[in-house]
Order: structure tokens, then C-alpha cells, then sequence
């Protein structure tokens, strides 16, 4: 059975880096500021991917599709996903389209 790549930041074209000081961090409150980030920056847009490093869960969970790219990944950009949003240096990423 073929491994996944495992995610690196240098994956992403030019990311939306957050820094967030907030001990209590969870995934929740990552999503919750992603998405107001998003919102501001280009107004509606959907999800399409997440990523949790500490945990190393991610959505959607699909089988690896490439070998260049973690699969959640793969996906999200496939389907037009150009916005990328970075929490705290890869501990949360979102992947977002535009609508």
C-alpha cells in the first residue's frame, strides 16, 4: 500500500499566515477565525479541506490520489481551492474557494 506525502507549508501558494495567542487553541476556534479571515479578505467562500498537525487528522477523508500531495489536499485544489489560510505556522490549515 503507497504512503501519503506528508504535508509541508511549501505545498501551498502564497498562504494567509495567522499567528494566534490563544492557550486555548482547538480546532473550533481555528476554523471559527479562518473562516471570519476569509470572509473579510474575499467575502463567501466555501470550505473545501482542514488539516490538523498535532493530531495529523484531516477532511475530507479520501484515499491518496497523487504522490506529490497529501490527499485532503489534492482535493481541496483540484476543485479550484486557491485560498489558504495557516494557524500558528501549520498547526491548523484550511483550504477555501472563492464563490
Amino acid at each position: 500500500m503507497k504512503e501519503c506525502p506528508i504535508f509541508s507549508l511549501e505545498m501551498l501558494a502564497k498562504p494567509i499566515d495567522l499567528q494566534l495567542e490563544d492557550e486555548g487553541l482547538d480546532f473550533g476556534r481555528a476554523k471559527k477565525k479562518a473562516d471570519e479571515t476569509v470572509e473579510n479578505l474575499v467575502g463567501e467562500a466555501m470550505l473545501l479541506a482542514w488539516y490538523v498537525a498535532r493530531t495529523g487528522e484531516y477532511a475530507p477523508d479520501i484515499p491518496c490520489c497523487q504522490t506529490d500531495k497529501p490527499p485532503w489536499l489534492a482535493y481541496a485544489q483540484s476543485r479550484g481551492g486557491n485560498l489558504a489560510v495557516v494557524i500558528n505556522n501549520g498547526d491548523y490549515v484550511f483550504i477555501y474557494r472563492q464563490l
